[in-house]
């Protein structure tokens, strides 16, 4: 069984944070923090637009909790840009990550203005794009002590199976495995691993209430509903097979960081966010006392 102490790490989405125009109501930096710590978790991704965009002000709130930042989002249009351009775009955010003491960058591959309701069909041409643009990043990130994962996002040009196999082939970037997503994209989370093996780099750790998934895979519900409906829930409350997943993380010896991220839309009657936290961080750790 994979070792989970002192590898938990939050999302602020967990608790409701979202830079899309209207999510949903945003709780402050310091209360998500202080959750963070409550519920025994040891590091965070950093959020746009929660925490300060000033590197030494950003350290010394993170200081301030006890929490150290281990890696950050990062989307990026790779089909119709120059490709000195979209580099020099993830450079900056590289350096920036790097100077919070990250070693992630979580990079999406979006459109302009997306919002991640509709489906991203490409080219040919922008599928040549997209490939030699994450190999670029990539070398652009190992050059800053960055290490990039692609994540596989609903709403983005890698979403389905098919999109994943053709990154693996054509592409020698690492992935974020981020269960929520491949599920509702249609994939399999257990078998999109094993095909992953030793690609896997980073892992979002998500449980799926599938009766709320399956019309959001058949393109019935869009995402944001599908996340206000609560497709997401506390780990080992929903149908993700875990066992089987940390089998193969085992398998591979993954020693990244394990970051619980129930993406969440809250209105002004919601429960607190910190209780299915709390209910995740229980699972996990009993998980690892197995």
């Amino acid at each position: 069984m994979v070792q989970l102490t002192d590898r938990l790490c939050g999302q602020p989405v967990s608790w409701g944070i979202n830079y899309l125009p209207g999510w949903g109501v945003q709780l402050s930096a310091d209360q998500v923090l202080a959750d963070m710590r409550r519920a025994g978790l040891t590091a965070t991704e950093f959020q746009p637009g929660l925490f300060p965009a000033e590197p030494e002000t950003a350290l010394r709130l993170f200081d301030a909790h006890s929490l150290r930042c281990v890696g950050g989002w990062a989307p990026l249009v790779f089909h119709g840009q120059p490709l000195d351009d979209v580099v020099a775009e993830f450079a900056k955010t590289a350096t920036f990550l790097r100077s919070l003491g990250a070693t992630v960058a979580t990079i999406a591959a979006v459109t302009p203005g997306g919002d991640f309701d509709t489906r991203v069909e490409l080219s040919e041409r922008e599928w040549n794009e997209v490939l030699t643009g994450l190999d670029a990043v990539s070398e652009a990130g190992r050059d800053r002590g960055i290490r990039c994962v692609l994540h596989p996002h609903v709403g983005t040009a890698v979403e389905t199976p098919a999109d994943i196999a053709r990154v693996i082939d054509g592409s020698d970037i690492e992935f974020c495995l981020d269960i929520g997503h491949i599920f509702c994209g249609g994939g399999d989370p257990v078998t999109i691993a094993q095909q992953l093996g030793d690609r896997i780099g980073h892992v979002h750790l998500k449980d799926v209430d599938t009766s709320i998934a399956e019309p959001m895979i058949a393109g019935e519900t869009p995402w944001a509903a599908g996340v206000y409906s609560g497709v997401f829930t506390p780990l080992g409350q929903g149908d993700i097979d875990f066992d089987a997943i940390f089998r193969v993380l085992g398998e591979i010896d993954y020693d990244g960081w394990f970051v619980i991220e129930q993406d969440k839309r809250l209105h002004e009657d919601s429960p607190a966010p910190f209780d299915d936290v709390e209910v995740s961080v229980r699972f996990l750790t009993a998980m690892g006392s197995r």
